[in-house]
C-alpha cells in the first residue's frame, strides 16, 4: 500500500512540474499569437504564484476534513481543466483568469504531497519526491518543443499536457478508496502535552523563522534561475548556447542533487544534510565571483545548485520533528505559502537592482542571501532542539 501511495505522490509532483516549465517554453509563440509584449508573461506568473500562496495557507485546514486523496484528485482535475482552457483561449486575460485555477490547484498539490510524505515517509523519499518536480519541469519543454516541431502549433502542446493531467485525475479519483486505509506516521511523539506559554511563544517564533527561510530560499533559487543567463550573455560574454547550458546545469544539479542526497539524508538526518548543502552552496557562491573563467562559472553554478538541492525537501520533512503533531500541518502550509511570496517579491526586486546597479550584483546578492540562509538555519535549529520522538522508516 505504501508503494502505491508513493507512485501516486511521485506522479503528482511530476505533473506539478509539467505546466510550470511548459509555459516559459511556449510563451514566445503564445505572445505572438495573442499580440502581447514579452513582459506580460509576468502578470500570469504573479497571479499563479499569489493564488498558490493563498491556497497553501488554507489547504491544511481543508485537508483535515476531506483528506489528501480527494484534494489531490480535485486539484489534478482543476489543473487539467485549466490547461485545457489555455488550449482554447484566444485572449491573454482569459489565460490570466485561468491562472487563478492553476495557482489554487498547484498550491493544493504542493501542500498535500509535502504533508503526506513528511508524515509517512523518510527524508530520502522527500528528496526524491521533490526531484520528481524536476522530472516534470524537464519533460514539459520537451513536449512543447516536439509538438511545435511536428505541428507548428503551441496549442497542441497544451492539449497533450491537459490530456496527461486529466487521465491522471481519473486515476486519482479511482484510487480514493485506498486513501481510507491510513498509513502509520513515521514520527511518533512519545509525549504530547499542552505547551507552556514560553514553549508556545518559542514555537511561534520558530514558525516565523521558518517562514523567513522559505521566503529567502525560493527567492534566491528563482533569482539565480531567472537572471543567470542575463549576466552570462550580457556581461560575461557567454554565447547563447553556453549561457543556456549553464542555466540547464543549474536546474539539473538541483534535481540530481536531491536524488543523491536522498541516498543518505535519512541516515545522517535532515539538519546535517542541510548544513552540508549550505556548505557546498557557500563554496559555489565564492567561485561565482570569478568573472573571467567559463569553467569556474560552470563549477560555481553546479555547486550552488547541488547545495540548494536538499534545503526545501529536508526542511519540509523536518517540520514533523520541529513542531508538535497539530502545529506541523500549519507549519508546512506556512512554509509553502512563504515560498510563493519569496518568488513573487525577491526575483523582480533583484531584476530592478541589476538594471540600475549592474549585472555583477547577482553574485553579491547570491552570497548575501546564502549567508542569511546559514544564519537563520542555525537559529531555527537552536529554537527547535530535537524532541522526545521516535521515527520509523
Amino acid at each position: 500500500m505504501a508503494t502505491v501511495f508513493l507512485v501516486l505522490l511521485f506522479i503528482s509532483y511530476i505533473t506539478l512540474g509539467l505546466p510550470d516549465s511548459a509555459w516559459g517554453t511556449a510563451w514566445p509563440f503564445m505572445r505572438e499569437a495573442l499580440g502581447m509584449p514579452i513582459a506580460s508573461a509576468g502578470i500570469f506568473t504573479m497571479v499563479v504564484t499569489a493564488c498558490s500562496a493563498v491556497s497553501s495557507a488554507i489547504m491544511p485546514k481543508i485537508s483535515k476534513k476531506v483528506g489528501p486523496g480527494l484534494i489531490l484528485a480535485v486539484c489534478s482535475l482543476m489543473t487539467g481543466a485549466g490547461i485545457l482552457g489555455v488550449y482554447f483561449a484566444n485572449n491573454f486575460y482569459v489565460i490570466v483568469a485561468i491562472g487563478v485555477v492553476l495557482g489554487i490547484a498547484g498550491g493544493g498539490v504542493d501542500v498535500s504531497v509535502n504533508d503526506f510524505v513528511a508524515d509517512h515517509y523518510s527524508s530520502g523519499v522527500m528528496n526524491v519526491t521533490h526531484a520528481m518536480w524536476g522530472v516534470g519541469a524537464f519533460i514539459g519543454p520537451l513536449i512543447i518543443t516536439e509538438v511545435m516541431n511536428k505541428y507548428g502549433n503551441w496549442r497542441t502542446g497544451f492539449l497533450v499536457l491537459a490530456i496527461v493531467q486529466l487521465v491522471f485525475a481519473v486515476v486519482l479519483f479511482a484510487s480514493l478508496p485506498l486513501w481510507k486505509k491510513k498509513l502509520p506516521p513515521i514520527v511518533k511523539h512519545d509525549i504530547e502535552t499542552v505547551p507552556t506559554a514560553q514553549n508556545k511563544q518559542k514555537a511561534i517564533l520558530a514558525l516565523v523563522v521558518m517562514a523567513v527561510l522559505y521566503f529567502v530560499y525560493t527567492g534566491i533559487e528563482q533569482i539565480v534561475g531567472s537572471w543567470l543567463n542575463t549576466l552570462l550573455i550580457e556581461k560575461r560574454m557567454f554565447s547563447a548556447s553556453l549561457g543556456g547550458a549553464c542555466v540547464s546545469c543549474y536546474y539539473g544539479s538541483i534535481m540530481v542533487g536531491r536524488i543523491v542526497f536522498s541516498l543518505f539524508s535519512s541516515k545522517i538526518g535532515n539538519r546535517l544534510t542541510i548544513y552540508i548543502g549550505l556548505g557546498i552552496a557557500v563554496v559555489g557562491a565564492g567561485l561565482f565571483f570569478i568573472t573571467d573563467s567559463i569553467p569556474a562559472t560552470f563549477v560555481a553554478i553546479v555547486m550552488i545548485g547541488l547545495g540548494f538541492a536538499p534545503f526545501y525537501p529536508c526542511n519540509m520533512h523536518e517540520a514533523k520533528l520541529r513542531f508538535s503533531a497539530d502545529m506541523s500541518k500549519k507549519a508546512i502550509g506556512v512554509q509553502v505559502c512563504s515560498a510563493c511570496f519569496g518568488i513573487l517579491a525577491l526575483s523582480p526586486s533583484v531584476g530592478l537592482l541589476i538594471q540600475h546597479v549592474g549585472h555583477e550584483t547577482l553574485p553579491i546578492v547570491t552570497a548575501v542571501l546564502i549567508a542569511v540562509l546559514v544564519i537563520f538555519t542555525i537559529i531555527i535549529n537552536r529554537l527547535t532542539k530535537p524532541q522526545n520522538t521516535k521515527t520509523t522508516v
